[in-house]
């Protein structure tokens, strides 16, 4: 919408302002920047060579001649020259655009774009590395589309203060689908394309508002959906509470033509005590609220048989019963999140009568 890509009173556009990193990765940024209060502006003018996708923000004052003086210009290009953090990545979560050099994990240098995504291990959520490669390859085993992550050892990594890597003994490594051969492709989230700003990325839209995005603006909006509706089986199954409007994403691989991205961020949030929904299904985010008939009413917005939905949620299921066991195991899924997982599944009406895999 063209309304969620102008100011207004001195705010960001909520286009614009999605692209900015939150957290510990702007406090970074900012102390890089120096003393005072640093706006959204100023912040996008800082990173705006390397934002998420294929879209680049150059500082208007500094590309016309005579706007600025030339000493401050070139004062603020070596200031943003010697910064570590020359790019910027939406989300709270602590994470670095990183070159994967192979055995070596290192941060990009001037005029360069990262590879790969490297998460840190947070002090407060323990082997959330570990947790979420595993929950990606679970939802990977059930025939989800998920970017391919692998795990590395903090050894790995070069280039990032030691005290960032204190708290784990991984990093979890994540390819950019938004970096291709060294092409940028262009993607947009859905709190960018619903101009959901901060946390409103959780009450702006809701499961059936994102279908219906896909029905309107994906080629092929019955596999989309249908994608969607399994990706949003595997979040109930695995406790998934923070799927919210970020993490949802349509990917323009050839500039113009929409198709839904790869999963990302499928994080059992269960395991740090969140037990809900981060976006409503059929008007509830209780898990255990959401039935078949709350799936298949979703139907009724998007003019598909409400028996295609329904069957793609129980073949989830059923696949996540039959190939679960075998995998979580050799995955490292700890005790207390097994057993959790386990009481979410009977908890579950989608999986009544399925054999339990966590048991």
């Amino acid at each position: 919408m063209i309304e969620d890509k102008r100011a207004r009173h001195g705010a960001l556009p909520p286009w614009f302002a999605n692209l900015l990193p939150e957290g510990a990765l702007r406090e970074m940024v900012e102390r890089e920047m120096g003393a005072g209060p640093h706006s959204d502006f100023d912040m996008l003018a800082r990173l705006g060579g390397d934002l998420p996708g294929a879209v680049v923000v150059r500082d208007e004052r500094e590309a016309r001649v005579g706007q600025m003086p030339i000493r401050a210009a070139d004062q603020r290009a070596q200031q943003a020259a010697e910064a570590l953090i020359k790019f910027s990545l939406a989300g709270v979560q602590l994470k670095f655009s990183m070159v994967d050099a192979g055995e070596r994990l290192t941060l990009p240098g001037r005029d360069e774009s990262g590879s790969v995504i490297v998460k840190l291990p947070p002090r407060d959520y323990t082997n959330l590395p570990e947790l979420e490669y595993a929950a990606m390859q679970l939802a990977r085993e059930v025939g989800i589309s998920v970017v391919p992550t692998r795990l590395a050892a903090i050894s790995q990594v070069r280039g990032i203060p030691e005290a960032l890597l204190a708290d784990g003994e991984h990093v979890l490594v994540v390819p950019r689908f938004d970096r291709v051969a060294g092409q940028r492709i262009h993607f947009e989230d859905f709190a960018q394309i619903f101009g959901a700003v901060g946390d409103r990325k959780y009450t702006m839209g809701n499961e059936e508002t994102n279908l219906k995005l896909l029905s309107r603006f994906v080629a092929d909006g019955v596999g989309a959906i249908l994608e969607a509706v399994g990706r949003t089986t595997v979040n109930l199954l695995l406790g998934n509470g923070d799927a919210h409007l970020k993490n949802w994403a349509l990917l323009y691989g050839d500039g113009r033509t929409s198709t839904l991205s790869p999963a990302y961020d499928i994080v059992p949030t269960l395991a740090f005590g969140d037990d809900t929904l981060a976006l409503k299904l059929g008007g509830t985010r209780s898990p255990s609220g959401v039935s078949f008939k709350k799936f298949a009413r979703a139907a009724s917005y998007l003019d598909m048989d409400p028996r295609a939905i329904e069957n793609e949620v129980r073949r989830v299921v059923r696949a996540a019963a039959e190939t679960w066991p075998e995998l979580a195991k050799p995955l490292g899924i700890q005790r207390t999140l097994k057993r959790l997982l386990r009481k979410r599944w009977d908890e579950l009406p989608i999986a009544a009568g399925i054999a339990n895999p966590f048991r």
